[in-house]
């Protein structure tokens, strides 16, 4: 897969994975990604909820009370979509600790003094 930087605001890390002639798969359909006036955000929590035809994805960061988190974003994606994401980010996921180590989940430490702990 190619990847290119555009559509970033050229942040640094922040890469997208486009298909290149010559990988698709069968039966899919060639697609040209346009990433104009595409905000990219970054967020440090999130919830997601089932819906009856799909899934629900609300995106969030913690402010500067320790008990409010402020959603920002919110995405309502099919079930299959879902079920494509969640594929997707498992393979990236598994990529990236064969090659870094397990990634650490456990929950970060409360924040104390005003100072903001590990997420």
């Amino acid at each position: 897969m190619a990847t290119a930087d555009e559509g970033h605001g050229g942040k640094p890390g922040i890469r997208t994975q486009n298909r290149v002639q010559g990988e698709r798969q069968p039966n899919q359909r060639r697609m040209r990604l346009v990433e104009e006036g595409v905000n990219t955000l970054y967020f440090t929590f999130f919830t997601a909820a089932l819906g009856p035809e799909g899934v629900a994805l609300n995106f969030g960061n913690q402010s500067l009370d320790a008990n409010t988190i402020r959603i920002q974003s919110k995405m309502v994606v099919s079930l299959k979509m879902a079920k494509r994401l969640n594929m997707a980010l498992g393979d990236l996921i598994r990529k990236y600790e064969t090659q870094n180590g397990v990634i650490d989940i456990s929950a970060g430490r409360a924040f104390s003094d005003g100072q903001k702990g590990n997420q």
